[in-house]
């Protein structure tokens, strides 16, 4: 028998879920790292969601969605259990903006819900347990303050134009991701030797033992020279020093370029991700 259970919040979600999502944790960082957010920011997210799925008694998957337009995030689950998922959430006439979750998940449920469906990313997940540092040659990392507002807020709307090219609202998200990592100190800037910022990268969520890199970008003009591969190297490396056991990160499978140099320097995909927005027919 299965059964879908929703929470009140998201510390009773954790308390009951936690350590069956850290059983994959890795494969599991986007869930984990937005409740912790979660716990540790109340007030981040409006339109909290939070379930679990149940099959005879054991909990077997997970659902959480962190804001009313991001979408429900889920976890690996077989046929017959993200139908139930799905039958549950629109008995409650739900409406959701998308999906994202592991492969075959995210594809089951994008077919079971019952507006149509575009596949807004594909993407590769990596994990890291031993780090292979490329050569430094005087290049410094350089944990962005401030003072660094404008340099960060224009590589940002870069990272954002290549990740997500429909957004329409670039200056305002890249204005609003620099305060808040910049905020939790966790947007790191690649320095070259002529004192030039030339790449960045942050640690932008974590779990109990482990952190996700994000936000890696170099400027055009400036690739090929490694600087992308060296300040994910640089930053996986503040998150292994911090204690972590590993790190994780997403990477966009259609760019081989990206995926060469995380496996360079220790990453090894260990599954693959899809995110698939929400339309009605009148919005396409």
């Amino acid at each position: 028998m299965i059964q879908v259970k929703q929470y009140h919040d998201v510390l009773e979600f954790l308390k009951e879920n936690e350590d069956s999502m850290l059983q994959n944790e890795s494969l599991n960082n986007l869930i984990l790292g937005l409740a912790n957010r979660m716990k540790n920011l109340p007030e981040f997210g409006d339109g909290k969601l939070f379930y679990s799925i149940l099959r005879d008694g054991q909990t077997i998957g997970q659902a959480l969605r962190s804001h009313v337009n991001k979408p429900l995030a889920i976890t690996r689950m077989k046929e017959d259990e993200v139908r139930a998922l799905v039958e549950h959430l629109e008995s409650e006439k739900l409406e959701l903006h998308g999906v994202i979750g592991p492969l075959e998940s995210s594809e089951l449920f994008s077919t079971m819900w019952r507006r149509k469906s575009k596949l807004d990313m594909h993407q590769g997940v990596y994990e890291l347990t031993e780090l292979f540092m490329p050569k430094i040659d005087e290049m410094q990392i350089h944990q962005a303050t401030d003072a660094d507002l404008s340099v960060c807020r224009q590589l940002l709307e870069g990272f954002i134009r290549d990740a997500f090219p429909d957004d329409e609202n670039i200056e305002d998200r890249a204005q609003e991701i620099a305060e808040r990592n910049i905020k939790a100190k966790s947007l790191y800037l690649l320095k070259d030797k002529k004192n030039r910022f030339v790449s960045m990268a942050g640690k932008v969520s974590e779990s109990k033992n482990a952190g996700t890199v994000s936000l890696v970008y170099t400027p055009n003009e400036l690739r090929g020279n490694g600087y992308g591969s060296l300040v994910t190297a640089m930053v996986s490396k503040e998150v292994l020093d911090s204690g972590k056991e590993k790190c994780n990160l997403f990477t966009d499978l259609s760019n081989p370029t990206s995926n060469s140099i995380y496996s360079k320097i220790g990453y090894k995909k260990i599954g693959e991700s899809k995110h698939f927005s929400f339309y009605s027919l009148g919005d396409s």
